[in-house]
């Protein structure tokens, strides 16, 4: 009785530590991945020589970026909710599709603009020595995350080669 119990609880002590493993791994990702959605690392701000009263400056521009995106984001995704309604009627109504189109368009616009506007805001806080050192850190660290997604996606689904014509 007491090994079962112990066969049983020994199970459960396993599986719930694969559970934590998973769940940490995958927050992990998405918090790695989210990083990559900001425009600027404030840490390497600091390395680059920035003062911190320009550093201030820069994290409420970044936090009006986020803030912005979010309500567009939130807009864009109703105007396309309503559209695909649209679509599901029985009768197409043309005009009011072309219509809830042209806001969606006009929203993506609005946000665009917004977005380039704050990052021309922040590049004035800069001279041009961290202007291109922030740059350099900005290319490179694109290029990391996109070998790493790379390398994660060849981990995950191998391609399957015909045996005469194997890869090198």
């Amino acid at each position: 009785m007491k090994l079962r119990f112990s066969i049983i609880g020994l199970a459960l002590l396993v599986i719930s530590g694969i559970n934590l493993y998973a769940t940490k791994k995958k927050a992990m990702s998405i918090r790695r991945y989210h990083q990559h959605q900001f425009f600027i690392d404030l840490l390497h701000l600091k390395r680059i020589g920035v003062s911190d009263n320009r550093i201030e400056k820069i994290k409420l521009i970044m936090n009006d970026i986020r803030e912005n995106g979010a309500k567009n984001l939130h807009l864009i995704r109703q105007k396309n909710v309503l559209i695909r309604n649209e679509f599901l009627k029985k009768k197409l109504d043309h005009d009011r599709i072309i219509n809830l189109i042209k806001e969606v368009i006009e929203l993506k616009r609005n946000q665009l603009y917004f977005i380039q506007m704050k990052k021309y805001q922040i590049m004035k806080q800069l001279s041009y020595e961290q202007r291109s050192q922030l740059y350099k850190s900005i290319v490179q660290k694109r290029k990391r995350f996109w070998i790493r997604m790379r390398t994660m996606f060849r981990k995950r689904r191998k391609p399957v080669y015909p045996a005469s014509e194997k890869r090198r």
